[in-house]
């Protein structure tokens, strides 16, 4: 469900932000400033070329590849940032992000394979620093495995809860980022600080 959540949302969240940043710009959103736009084409002409190609074997293809990254994609995110949460400001704003509110991993194989984005952390309180150069940051939660074995636990929701609800809820309970999850799936004592 998260997954399917994540890529229709993120993809009109993109189309959102990017909207917003031409208006700021006095641009339209329709025009070839737009890189959402660039990133929707370039994939149809490049499917395009494909079929051209290779005939109508390429369409099926096409989608498992698109599937498979961007589920994948979807799945890592899941990892990153599960049940923590980002306070609400008095002002109604949100607090900034910080190297707490993102899961890390520093197994050395996840990190090869995956480019060192599984050091998300850093990411989160460094956005601007290159994947291939992100640090471990010590204050950040630690996933038990790496990504190569915390993916294929995600796809299994007991065995997930089992292993990452312990933890959760210890790192919840440093006060360092609070609970982000379903009111339902939250233990009582939580909820009142929690984010829906």
């Amino acid at each position: 469900a998260f997954v399917l959540r994540s890529i229709v949302f993120k993809t009109l969240m993109g189309w959102e932000i990017e909207a917003t940043r031409l208006n700021r710009l006095g641009k339209s959103p329709w025009s070839l400033h737009n890189g959402m736009l660039w990133m929707t084409v370039l994939p149809l002409i490049w499917l395009a070329a494909m079929v051209a190609l290779f005939g109508w074997l390429a369409v099926p293809m096409f989608l498992a590849q698109f599937v498979f990254a961007r589920g994948l994609l979807a799945v890592a995110d899941y990892l990153e940032h599960y049940g923590l949460g980002r306070r609400r400001l008095p002002d109604g704003s949100w607090e900034t992000i910080r190297a707490t509110h993102a899961w890390d991993d520093s197994f050395l194989v996840s990190s090869l394979f995956f480019c060192q984005i599984d050091r998300h952390s850093d990411h989160h309180a460094n956005v601007g620093r290159p994947y291939q150069i992100l640090r471990v940051m010590h204050e950040a939660p630690r996933l038990p495995y790496g990504y190569l074995t915390m993916i294929w636990v995600a796809m299994i929701p007991p065995l997930w809860r089992r292993m990452m609800h312990p933890r959760v809820e210890a790192f919840w309970d440093t006060g360092a980022a609070v609970p982000h999850a379903r009111p339902e799936n939250l233990p009582a004592r939580y909820r009142a600080d929690a984010v829906f």
